[in-house]
């Protein structure tokens, strides 16, 4: 009996099954059985992911690591406090958002089945901060792992919607690697709507990878990919922050 892609997944093909999935020209073609297998691998990758932020981020409390650092400082008290309750380390317990998706798939059409069960089971990720000791930093930053809510990100395309009149719509995911780091950015890091695939291409992002990819080159780096390009690479740190990461 042929396994499941979801067995097949749970025994350790992870990126293997991905790729396969990733074949798929439109998901909304395929039968319901597949679409419910394939389903359960998205979930339980974002299981994964939110299991591993609740890993990281005590640790990085514990290493000192100063959240919010660099990309705070230039707002008053009253605008750093909303911007951390609307751009939270990652929400404990994620809101439902099939309002937010019902208006995304109805405004600029559906969204790849990795980013909709993202905001599902994680919701949002902000890991933009300093830390002492990544010095001296490196070209791209530390272009910390951050995922938008998705409610600011359809207020941000709201905000574009005579320029979605011209061109293919994009959802912002994410501020690029300079606005992170508090200057000012090129433009935010993407995706193409409508999207009717089991994941999509991230545009800015200068890994040229897929959301699942962007995802998996965060974690590999702690929550920081940018740490790759600095020239003192803090090794025992980035051991700290991954050990027993559950891969995905």
């Amino acid at each position: 009996m042929t396994k499941s892609l979801f067995d097949r997944y749970k025994s350790g093909e992870y990126q293997q099954i991905w790729k396969e999935m990733n074949q798929y020209d439109t998901i909304s073609l395929l039968n319901l059985e597949i679409q419910k297998d394939m389903l359960e691998v998205i979930k339980e990758t974002m299981l994964r992911v939110r299991k591993n932020l609740e890993i990281l981020v005590p640790r990085l409390i514990h290493l000192g690591f100063v959240f919010g650092d660099g990309f705070f400082d230039d707002c008053s008290v009253e605008e750093k406090e909303k911007i951390s309750k609307d751009l939270p380390i990652y929400p404990l317990q994620p809101q439902s958002v099939d309002r937010e998706i019902h208006m995304a798939d109805h405004l600029y059409g559906v969204m790849p089945l990795s980013l909709r069960v993202f905001y599902e089971v994680v919701g949002s990720i902000n890991l933009v901060g300093t830390h002492s000791r990544w010095r001296p930093v490196g070209p791209k930053g530390l272009d910390a792992l951050f995922i938008y809510p998705l409610s600011l990100s359809l207020q941000m395309m709201d905000s574009y919607s005579e320029i979605w009149k011209a061109q293919t719509p994009s959802l912002p995911i994410a501020p690029d690697h300079y606005y992170k780091s508090g200057q000012s950015g090129s433009g935010t890091y993407s995706i193409q709507l409508p999207n009717d695939h089991v994941d999509a291409f991230v545009e800015l992002e200068w890994h040229q990878c897929y959301f699942v990819q962007y995802l998996r080159n965060a974690f590999k780096w702690g929550g920081f990919p940018g740490l790759e390009l600095y020239e003192v690479i803090p090794e025992e740190d980035v051991k700290l922050l991954t050990k027993d990461f559950l891969l995905f």
